[in-house]
């Protein structure tokens, strides 16, 4: 892997906070996918620059339908009967039926261009003007500023058409808006 797809890391706090300098995502209970995607070829890493692209290739029709060139960022999850994801399913997910949630929250590169340097939320729009209407693929909405409001609709089920989504009970990342922060 391209030491530059190197995934950002949430940065841990003890307890949630308000503060326009920061977005909040819900952290769901997986595993780090990167996905490099040069025209129609495919490649799916694991936050360490292993190719994990035969493991995960049920992802790949999705990911192919992207236009363009692209290196997205983002948590690869098993969801339980409840919508809840859960890491010990996607564990078990090739050898059992699971249905599994590509849930991406970053771009960073797209088109062949590094847009690592462009700010948070300007990238996350990207993205998502990226991603395709696909079962597999979900975008990571976010909060900006109000880290508390985040942390209490953790609570709270998704709603992704017909179906409910439940991340990590209470669980939280929160990132710097400013290319200063980590993912």
């Amino acid at each position: 892997m391209n030491p530059a797809y190197r995934p950002m890391l949430a940065t841990l706090v003890d307890q949630p906070f308000d503060d326009k300098a920061w977005v909040f995502e819900t952290k769901w209970d997986g595993f780090r996918l990167i996905t490099e995607k040069r025209r129609q070829t495919v490649t799916l890493w694991s936050r360490n620059g292993i190719d994990v692209t035969t493991r995960y290739a049920v992802l790949l029709p999705a990911l192919r339908k992207i236009e363009g060139s692209c290196v997205i960022d983002g948590e690869l999850c098993a969801l339980d009967a409840n919508g809840r994801s859960r890491f010990q399913l996607l564990q078990n997910a090739l050898n059992k039926k699971a249905t599994l949630l590509y849930v991406v929250f970053d771009a960073l590169f797209v088109g062949g261009k590094d847009i690592r340097e462009k700010p948070l939320l300007e990238r996350k729009k990207i993205l998502k003007a990226l991603l395709p209407r696909d079962p597999l693929l979900h975008y990571s909405e976010h909060v900006a500023e109000f880290g508390n409001r985040a942390f209490a609709a953790t609570k709270k089920p998704i709603r992704r058409g017909r179906r409910l989504l439940a991340p990590v009970d209470l669980v939280l990342g929160a990132f710097l808006t400013s290319n200063a922060g980590s993912r």
